[in-house]
């Protein structure tokens, strides 16, 4: 009779353990899920917010055609003030 208690005690040990250790483990999933999706959250936004590279190179070229175009103006104006400066 002692030997069947003290099995049963060792199995409700064992059991209480495992529960505990199972327990344990859920948590940290449910801890993992929660960072996965906080970080899935952060991806979203930040391609929402920042500019790809493609699209910084299109704005980099849309710039220097406009800047080129006002450099083309001014050396056009500063060749009719060399004419008018000449007369």
């Amino acid at each position: 009779m002692d030997k069947t208690i003290a099995l049963f005690i060792f199995g409700a040990i064992i059991t209480f353990i495992s529960s505990v250790f199972w327990f344990w483990v859920k948590g940290i999933k449910q801890y993992i899920n929660k960072i996965q999706d906080e970080l899935n959250e952060l991806k979203s936004e930040i391609y929402k917010d920042f500019q790809t590279k493609d699209d910084a190179q299109q704005n980099f070229h849309q710039i220097m055609k406009s800047l080129d175009g006002i450099k083309a103006d001014i050396h056009r104006l500063n060749d009719k003030l060399d004419r008018k400066a000449d007369k």
